[in-house]
């Protein structure tokens, strides 16, 4: 029976056959009584010169299979002997590369962006901050919004607008001495009631409003307002760039952690598997400035993808802000002017982002009503932060990827024919049909969930 004799350099889990570059002598064996074919014991005949080359030979081919050489034994000066064990996956080469199973890892088709929950996060560091403006949407030096019950327009409400200058004149003429006098001709009308007072961190362009009189019910206060007669709503798109510290899986988590910080909303922690493969951060802010709500909704770009544009999230929150104006237990004249008077006075002061409620009874029973509103701080609008910031928490990681894919492969998992991949490949229950016997199809299953190398 004619074997062939190699030389070889390969792994004992690789499924790499040998070439003619690797053949040391072929050469007629004799196989030794009561031998198996997956543990033969042979015996070659050769000459002097080539019992060298036979003593070097570590692996060999024979009956169309490919075996290990485990020990050999010169018995004389002609011949020599050899203690095989058959390698099951270059044997059974061709059926194992036909067969499907599922791969959890694999060098040449892993993908760089599934986490491998094999590599190690360690602590976590401040990586980089990316942060957009927002002063075409929000201001700190805000105007005082008034929402007065009146018949002016088709609202029930009609908002104004002041600047610091107006509003000034505005607490000026609600001090007058014969203020109150005029005033009580005119509150039997239950419409007579400044329904909200407000200070807003809108940024609006008072060009775009309608400067006239402010009218209290129908009682002309003789002083001008910008109304809000048409659009109430802003809107703005911010695109926030990003900047990953790695170009694989540790962008998401537990690798990395990001926190999105949104004014009037404060910090949001983002789940990086949707920032997955991420160039560019969309957000689009839409702002009412009467009611002062706030909406931001957020986009991953993701260019390189089928899927363009993924929703991270919605998240809401509110510019405005009470004022304290006054607590009121009972309709009467001296009272709401004493409301009106307090909410010039606030709306002359320094607070941002301020709401504060007054009396509104939408009846002439003039029911008891008791409202206590509170405030914040007057030095509160210089402060604000009305940056949009993304922070990137990034964690050194044990090893990098492209490092030991060659060795252990990246996540693939997914069910494929073994042939169309190659270098380091692990199966999970792997259940390989080959003509072989049962030990030999265990061997090759367990070889292959234990990782491979297609070669």
């Amino acid at each position: 029976m004619l074997a062939v004799f190699y030389q070889f350099n390969k792994r004992v889990n690789s499924l790499k056959t040998p070439t003619n570059a690797d053949q040391t002598i072929s050469g007629e064996v004799v196989l030794k009584q009561a031998t198996s074919y997956k543990n033969p014991t042979l015996t070659l005949a050769c000459s002097a010169e080539d019992m060298s080359k036979a003593r070097l030979s570590n692996y060999l081919a024979f009956d169309n299979k490919y075996y290990w050489i485990t020990n050999t034994m010169q018995i004389s000066n002609s011949h020599i002997q050899f203690e095989c064990k058959i390698d099951v996956l270059a044997t059974y080469k061709n059926e194992i590369l036909l067969s499907k199973a599922y791969v959890m890892y694999s060098e040449s088709h892993g993908n760089i962006h599934t986490t491998d929950s094999r590599n190690i996060a360690q602590k976590k560091n401040l990586l980089k901050v990316v942060s957009a403006g927002t002063s075409d949407i929000f201001t700190t030096n805000p105007l005082g919004l008034l929402l007065i019950a009146n018949n002016v327009g088709f609202d029930l409400a009609t908002p104004y607008l002041f600047t610091g200058a107006e509003t000034q004149y505005l607490k000026q003429k609600l001090y007058a001495p014969d203020f109150f006098e005029q005033f009580k001709q005119y509150f039997s009308n239950p419409l007579e009631t400044v329904a909200a007072s407000k200070v807003t961190a809108a940024n609006i362009e008072l060009n775009s409003t309608s400067l006239e009189n402010v009218y209290v019910g129908d009682y002309d206060l003789g002083v001008s307002g910008h109304r809000i007669s048409v659009d109430r709503t802003l809107e703005s798109t911010k695109t926030l760039k990003l900047d990953w510290n790695y170009n694989d899986y540790r962008n998401g988590s537990p690798f990395t952690e990001a926190y999105l910080y949104l004014p009037f909303v404060g910090y949001q922690s983002i789940d990086c598997s949707l920032l997955y493969n991420t160039k560019n951060l969309t957000i689009v802010i839409k702002v009412e400035v009467v009611t002062g709500a706030v909406v931001y909704t957020v986009y991953a770009d993701r260019p390189e993808s089928s899927e363009a544009v993924v929703l991270v999230g919605i998240y809401s929150g509110n510019c405005n802000a009470d004022m304290p104006i006054a607590q009121v237990t009972q309709v009467n004249p001296i009272s709401l002017g004493s409301a009106a008077i307090a909410t010039a006075a606030g709306l002359a002061s320094a607070n941002p982002v301020v709401t504060a409620y007054g009396l509104s009874q939408a009846a002439p029973s003039f029911r008891q009503v008791t409202q206590v509103h509170g405030g914040i701080s007057s030095s509160l609008g210089s402060k604000l932060n009305l940056q949009i910031m993304l922070e990137l928490w990034s964690a050194v990681t044990n090893d990098n990827p492209d490092n030991y894919k060659t060795v252990m492969g990246l996540p693939y998992c997914s069910t494929v024919e073994l042939k169309e991949l190659s270098g380091f490949t692990q199966t999970t229950n792997a259940s390989i049909s080959i003509a072989a016997d049962y030990d030999e199809i265990r061997e090759v299953n367990d070889l292959l969930n234990g990782g491979v190398y297609i070669e």
